[in-house]
């Protein structure tokens, strides 16, 4: 999977596929009749970060800081995005266009923040979950 753990014991997930545009063909077939998120980051995944699910108020904080860690990353890639110019104009692009450049900080940590409550709350993702287990015992 994309998502590893670091020696000392930071969860680290790269999707390079989704960065830069590219989608499963179940992505592409659902995504003509529901609306499907950029991300796989789900509630499952977020319980099984901060793993618990007992307390609400405690989730809801957690939830707050984990979207402000995810801001902080997200616009460290927006501050250098000229950085990514060699990966080539068409996937520069996307990626410019991924990152919201064109929008000013606010307004993009504003987009960020409705997309990830989109994918939170999003129940394609555990069909896109169950699709990529599938994918690898296929391939491995």
């Amino acid at each position: 999977d994309n998502i590893m753990i670091t020696d000392d014991g930071k969860i680290l997930h790269i999707d390079f596929g989704c960065a830069f545009g590219q989608k499963t063909k179940l992505e592409r077939l659902l995504g003509l009749f529901m609306d499907i998120p950029n991300s796989p980051f789900s509630e499952d995944v977020f319980i099984a970060i901060i793993g618990r699910e007992d307390d609400d108020k405690e989730i809801t904080k957690l939830w707050e800081t984990i979207k402000d860690q995810i801001w902080l990353c997200f616009n460290a890639l927006r501050i250098h995005k000229n950085r990514f110019k060699p990966i080539g104009e068409e996937y520069y692009q996307h990626f410019h266009e991924r990152l919201m450049i064109a929008n000013d900080d606010s307004e993009a940590q504003q987009a960020l923040d409705v997309e990830l409550e989109k994918c939170y709350n999003n129940r394609f993702n555990a069909a896109r979950a169950f699709y990529y287990k599938i994918q690898q015992n296929i391939v491995s």
